[in-house]
């Protein structure tokens, strides 16, 4: 179990006029005031979340905090401004792919334990605040998601999934250099479907980062 102690704002990454705590910074910090960053998001994902994103309770969202799996920024008066989370897909014995859920510290207690593999890590529930958009947060925050992400799970791919009516987050995966790549490419090399049941045409993208992990004779 991590330690809890109060994070100095001096410790966060200074954006523009925000200030963003990266996953290993959220890991530092008291359960209390993850609850309240949480219970934000929560708050924005309802509101400005569309039919394909998903919903989760402050619980959930606390919980990937707990978990380092999730980041966000605050503005100058400490209000939240953005968040994103990245989701494990699990491999179970037999090749058996679990797809991602809420139990997120079940999910990584069976990558600890050796009873599953992670195959996949992919970014959700990016939200940023109508008063902080058109300012790069969103971009920046998904950045340091992904960068945490390939630093602490080498070799595993970090995606994002995107419903082709989402223009914003098309150009935003582009602007980054996220690689969109074929799902059956993407099955071929994890063994995992990740639009398996998924009904909206979707782009998938995968981080610089994991594109260089990954064999790039199989990726083309």
């Amino acid at each position: 179990m991590v330690k809890n102690f109060k994070l100095n704002m001096k410790e966060a990454i200074q954006f523009k006029q925000y200030k963003i705590f990266t996953p290993e910074m959220a890991l530092k910090m008291e359960p209390g005031k993850l609850m309240g960053i949480a219970t934000q998001a929560s708050a924005l994902i309802n509101k400005l979340g569309g039919e394909h994103m998903f919903h989760p309770p402050p619980e959930a969202l606390c919980a990937y905090l707990q978990a380092g799996m999730a980041c966000y920024a605050v503005d100058t008066e400490g209000n939240l401004g953005g968040f994103i989370k990245v989701d494990p897909w699990l491999c179970y014995p037999g090749g058996i792919p679990e797809k991602p859920d809420d139990n997120i510290v079940g999910k990584l207690n069976a990558i600890e334990t050796g009873n599953a593999t992670l195959g996949i890590l992919e970014t959700g529930s990016l939200v940023v605040d109508p008063k902080d958009q058109n300012h790069g947060l969103g971009t920046e925050l998904k950045k340091q998601m992904a960068t945490q992400a390939s630093v602490h799970f080498p070799g595993v791919p970090v995606i994002a999934v995107i419903t082709n009516d989402n223009g914003p987050s098309l150009h935003n995966n582009i602007k980054l250099g996220w690689i969109p790549i074929d799902n059956s490419i993407l099955c071929k090399i994890t063994g995992i479907d990740v639009l398996d049941g998924w009904v909206p045409e979707s782009t998938i993208f995968v981080s610089p980062e994991s594109i260089a992990s990954l064999s790039l004779s199989t990726v083309n």
